[in-house]
């Protein structure tokens, strides 16, 4: 997912893509990781287990975390269509 993002941003930086392009390439990116933090937190929901860098909640706690999860991914894909659509 970085290295398709850097390329992006320079290329959008270089003038090598248009701008069209380069709102379109940055929405996918949003859409991808809106995906990944959606299915993440429904696989915490799932399991009531939630890993963060370095710690792994269980419980209430893993729950709540999930439940961000998956509203913020949600809207990460909700905006990067949003972008799709527009452009």
């Amino acid at each position: 997912m970085f290295p398709v993002t850097a390329f992006t941003l320079f290329a959008g930086f270089a003038h090598i893509i248009t701008a069209k392009t380069f709102v379109i390439w940055v929405a996918w990116a949003i859409i991808i990781y809106g995906l990944t933090d959606f299915w993440n937190g429904t696989c915490g929901l799932e399991s009531g287990m939630y890993k963060s860098r370095r710690r792994l909640s269980y419980g209430h706690v893993a729950r709540r975390l999930s439940i961000l999860n998956v509203v913020f991914g949600g809207m990460a894909i909700f905006v990067g269509c949003l972008g799709l659509f527009l452009s």
